[in-house]
């Protein structure tokens, strides 16, 4: 399964897709900006979340953020959702990039 972040500062948006990009499943957690947050209270609050029930299951994490705009930033959200998804390839960018993507028409 895949599963797509949107967060801000105070809330990320949640959306699990299965492989054909249907949406199965969408939850909110608190915003993970790297610039007030660090890895192990991302991973309380994931703990903490319903995506503690799912997290085996999922293959690819697509985590776009506010914040995330350096390797030293966007280290510290792949490190937390790097221990908590352990089966799932991790990709954070900056949430600038999924408005863009939003945006494409192809």
């Amino acid at each position: 399964m895949i599963l797509i972040a949107d967060s801000g500062s105070t809330k990320c948006s949640w959306a699990l897709c299965n492989k054909k990009g249907e949406i199965i499943l969408e939850c909110n957690t608190i915003g993970f900006n790297p610039y007030f947050i660090d890895s192990s209270n991302i991973l309380k609050h994931l703990r903490e979340s319903v995506l503690e029930e799912l997290k085996n299951k999922i293959d690819i994490v697509f985590f776009y953020g506010a914040g995330c705009s350096s390797e030293d930033k966007n280290k510290i959200i792949k490190e937390a959702l790097t221990v908590f998804f352990n089966n799932a390839d991790i990709i954070v960018r900056h949430d600038i990039d999924a408005a863009c993507y939003a945006m494409y028409n192809n």
